[in-house]
């Protein structure tokens, strides 16, 4: 290990433990479930029909990076039609 004049060891240390936590920190982050695969979707489904996007919920989220499953999107419609008639 090359270290600079004037530079201690346990700094070197320090810098490089520091590096490698955030590394893994970031790696986690970026492999974590996107929160459309992990909540229900009645609330997304509501706040895109309030918003008159002029598509369906299904066809607005379809355009998602990570689009959630279609059936979860219906389960949102669904629950949504179902609070509408109470």
């Amino acid at each position: 290990m090359l270290k600079a004049p004037g530079t201690h060891l346990l700094t070197l240390k320090y810098d490089e433990m520091l590096s490698s936590f955030a590394f893994k920190f970031n790696l986690r982050r970026y492999n974590q479930v996107p929160e459309m695969h992990r909540v229900p979707l009645t609330e997304i489904v509501l706040q895109i029909k309030k918003l008159g996007v002029g598509q369906s919920a299904e066809e607005f989220l379809a355009g998602a990076l990570e689009p959630p499953a279609p059936l979860a999107v219906a389960g949102g419609v669904i629950d949504n039609k179902h609070s509408t008639n109470v």
